[in-house]
């Protein structure tokens, strides 16, 4: 079971909270090939899009179609069972895993099946396996993120309000 924190953030703790949305993505990825490859020959294709690679976002996509620079951090866990391929990526965010997926086999000289029930296997690990579940220890480290975020947002601008002189505060306003 893995458990986690959802932060929450009101008014000007908003702002800290793009510190959170930095990290990076982890999927687990079904990919079923039109051929047979070389199971080696898989492994070393895979391991070349291992590090910076260039993505052109796909046809539909919500941002402007350039060619970006993403970071793939691993490719792991690779099972082969005769054309199914599953397997773990870590990612940098706003990495397109399907088209990530579609340009191994354009390496491999395969055609790759994206279309019935690809979307559906493919799952952001980190939304799928949130367990709601309330341990002691998730109250505590959730307690101590809000009361961390709570002092960089509200508390430290607060404090320094209150050192200004009434003159100054107005002027500030």
């Amino acid at each position: 079971m893995v458990t986690g924190v959802l932060p929450l953030a009101l008014e000007d703790a908003t702002k800290t909270i793009q510190v959170f949305l930095l990290t990076g993505k982890e999927y687990v990825c079904l990919m079923t090939l039109h051929d047979s490859v070389p199971s080696t020959k898989l492994l070393s294709v895979m391991e070349e899009f291992v590090g910076e690679i260039y993505q052109k976002p796909p046809l539909r996509a919500a941002v402007k179609r350039e060619v970006r620079k993403r970071r793939v951090y691993y490719i792991k866990d690779v099972e082969i069972d005769d054309r199914l391929v599953i397997f773990r990526v870590g990612c940098q965010a706003g990495t397109y895993i399907r088209k990530l997926v579609s340009d191994i086999g354009e390496v491999l000289g395969v055609i790759v099946a994206q279309a019935t029930g690809l979307s559906s296997r493919l799952m952001n690990v980190q939304m799928v396996m949130f367990s709601f579940r309330l341990t002691p220890s998730a109250f505590v480290a959730g307690l101590c993120a809000a009361l961390i975020i709570g002092a960089l947002g509200g508390l430290l601008p607060a404090w320094r309000a209150s050192r200004l002189g009434v003159i100054e505060s107005i002027r500030a306003t």
